[in-house]
């Protein structure tokens, strides 16, 4: 896997006795994805290369020509996570159609809002049918009512991508605002979120004081993103306050935080 990305990735794929092998993404602001150093990391024990795109917790999307040079190169399966493409304007689910070892994955925890539920989907190789059944529950894949909601919420499709354009519209003015704060810097995202670098050595006691005004953000622990926090995409008027406390709380920052 590249990192940083995902969390949840390394403890399922602990659960499951496997070796994690990490490739580091490029500094930021591009976050751009090593190709060179996810090709040199696979040997003969290597089973997949998971690539989540576009990438949590940094937003951005990978080249396609990237991912493509991987699939065919790699001597294994390749997944792609999916889980924010319909806020990207993209889609790989073509590729698993065209070649034999990608899987593409997706949710509509993101998109369609059921988290919930957890309802998902994935696209891949007839070939792989066999593995898959043996490694699902025969029984518990997805609940009665989790199905139920998700063919109802598909039979607007419309309104979804709707939805999904609000958001990309209301990121984009969001960054643009963020970005004419002094010192802060909104990493370009394709997701309904955005990677936000803030003039601080530790950007948790930001993440403090917003919570204190009602306003929930996410800081990460890993070690490149300690000055970042992470703001889901919501109503405009959210964000409008969300920029005022956090101007006014940077501006009061101590020195020695900064």
């Amino acid at each position: 896997i590249h990192e940083p990305t995902f969390g949840v990735y390394r403890s399922l794929f602990g659960l499951h006795g496997a070796k994690v092998v990490n490739v580091a993404l490029g500094p930021p602001p591009d976050f751009a994805l090593s190709v060179d150093g996810i090709l040199n990391a696979i040997n003969e024990r290597t089973k997949l290369v998971l690539l989540c795109n576009p990438n949590n917790p940094t937003g951005n999307l990978f080249p396609r020509d990237d991912i493509v040079e991987i699939i065919e190169t790699a001597p294994c399966l390749v997944a792609i996570d999916e889980a924010y493409a319909e806020f990207s304007r993209t889609s790989h689910t073509d590729l698993a159609l065209a070649y034999d070892n990608v899987i593409t994955l997706r949710t509509m925890s993101k998109f369609a809002g059921l988290a919930g539920f957890r309802v998902g989907y994935g696209v891949f190789p007839e070939s792989l049918m066999p593995w898959f059944r043996r490694a699902s529950p025969a029984f518990f894949n997805v609940s009665a009512p989790a199905a139920v909601v998700a063919i109802a919420s598909l039979a607007d499709l419309d309104h979804l991508k709707v939805n999904a354009e609000r958001i990309i519209v209301e990121r984009e003015r969001l960054s643009g605002q963020l970005n004419d704060t002094s010192g802060v810097l909104a990493f370009p995202s394709s997701t309904n979120f955005v990677l936000v670098s803030l003039p601080l050595k530790d950007a948790s006691t930001i993440v403090t004081a917003l919570a204190r005004h009602g306003l929930l953000v996410r800081h990460f622990s890993h070690p490149d993103l300690a000055n970042c926090i992470r703001i889901s995409i919501g109503l405009p008027e959210h964000h409008d306050r969300l920029l005022d406390v956090l101007r006014q709380t940077l501006e009061s920052a101590p020195e020695d935080q900064t």
